[in-house]
């Protein structure tokens, strides 16, 4: 889930807010990608004495500068803004 919210705010589906609280309090309306849009994706697991922890929302912080070193690897283009794919890119 963090990685498809993620690949959202990367790509231009930014989360509206108002006064800090999201105008969609729906899924529907945050104008996520839906499975259809997203790569495949294979996720390891590695040994470690670490407690427990939700990573959940790790992947949302990840994925933009991920796919902006994609993008740049691609094009030579080094995007620094949100969304990535604005102003005719």
């Amino acid at each position: 889930g963090g990685l498809v919210f993620g690949m959202g705010i990367a790509l231009g589906n930014p989360v509206k807010l108002r006064a800090g609280i999201p105008e969609s309090l729906d899924y529907a309306g945050l104008g996520l990608p839906v499975l259809a849009d997203c790569p495949e994706m294979r996720i390891e697991f590695l040994p470690s004495e670490a407690p427990p922890a939700d990573p959940g929302e790790l992947g949302a912080v990840v994925a933009p500068p991920a796919i902006a070193n994609a993008l740049f690897s691609a094009t030579g283009l080094r995007l620094r803004r949100l969304p990535l794919l604005s102003d005719g890119i």
